[in-house]
């Protein structure tokens, strides 16, 4: 029973990863964080369509260097405690990883962890107002506004199946 409830919460984020992908294909859909103080981040996320839907700056997975400069601009220590309760630190080369273990986060994550770059994957099961609440974030400590017209709308998310 416990591994079937395991197995069905992989497939469960397996399917969410591919429909996620699926719907950020068109490049021009995804919004482009031109405005952010690290440009080189806003564009590298931005054109990549990695803007989680209904989101305008929340990105499905940050590479482990740009999470911590993000991190770094945040002024609020209860604020940054928040926001990094919703990312995952995934790495192919941790020791603590067992051969099944590794398979397992391989499949899960294939497409936006590889090898090399240990990367800090968004929560797929946060609710539209903790993503809204990630995004107000990321909004202020760039000095940013939430512009509800330029956010991925959450139709874009191509049902599987």
């Amino acid at each position: 029973m416990k591994r079937d409830v395991k197995l069905l919460s992989l497939l469960v984020v397996f399917i969410l990863l591919v429909a996620a992908a699926a719907s950020c294909g068109e490049k021009d859909k995804a919004p482009v964080f031109e405005e952010l103080k690290s440009e080189r981040i806003a564009a590298y996320y931005g054109d990549r369509g990695l803007i989680v839907p209904g989101s305008q700056f929340v990105c499905r997975a940050y590479e482990k260097a740009d999470f911590e400069l993000i991190c770094d601009a945040f002024t609020s220590d209860e604020n940054l405690k928040k926001f990094k309760a919703f990312f995952n630190l995934v790495d192919f080369k941790d020791p603590a990883l067992d051969a099944e273990k590794l398979a397992e986060a391989r499949l899960t994550y294939e497409g936006l962890v590889t090898d090399d770059n240990p990367t800090y994957v968004f929560d797929p099961f946060a609710s539209e107002r903790e993503v809204e609440t990630i995004d107000n974030f990321l909004a202020e400590i760039y000095g940013l506004t939430i512009d509800p017209s330029a956010t991925v709308p959450i139709g874009d998310v191509v049902p599987v199946g």
